[in-house]
């Protein structure tokens, strides 16, 4: 925690934002999904995050910016077999469906790692804790940063 705590002194003055940033990444991908690199890999949710990343930072002008990432959790995971296990991932295109779960998570991966290495260009912290849910990191980070805190 104590690297944390250089961003939260003097609260009352500027906001931190956390981002929640796999679920950011899914939103702009399935928006921006033809938007394609010359290698012709899907680069919509990388596009979409940096420019709501960007026009986030502009409206609020936070103290420090948090993008979570996650993996999933371990610990949900062996407390309950069925957690998540129902939700699934694809990309539809006038309502028809044009990639397989598989595919999805490849993409997603493939964009999460090239956003969280541009994410410091835009002073923003990239943060991602092996399997360990965004949730419950954004709520670690909420918990120090209270009361200024955007989510």
């Amino acid at each position: 925690m104590n690297k944390l705590s250089k961003y939260f002194d003097s609260m009352h003055q500027k906001p931190v934002l956390i981002l929640d940033g796999l679920n950011q990444l899914i939103r702009h991908t399935m928006i921006n999904f033809h938007s394609i690199n010359g290698a012709g890999q899907c680069i919509g949710g990388i596009e979409g995050c940096i420019k709501e990343i960007s026009r986030l930072i502009g409206d609020f002008r936070p103290k420090a910016v948090f993008f979570v990432a996650e993996s999933g959790s371990l610990r949900k995971s062996s407390l309950f077999s069925g957690y998540k296990k129902h939700r699934k991932l694809e990309i539809r295109a006038k309502s028809s469906i044009v990639k397989e779960e598989s595919e999805v998570r490849e993409m997603l991966t493939y964009q999460l790692n090239i956003l969280g290495s541009f994410l410091p260009y835009l002073k923003v912290h990239y943060v991602y804790v092996p399997f360990v849910e965004a949730d419950d990191v954004i709520s670690v980070i909420s918990q120090v940063t209270k009361p200024n805190i955007i989510i």
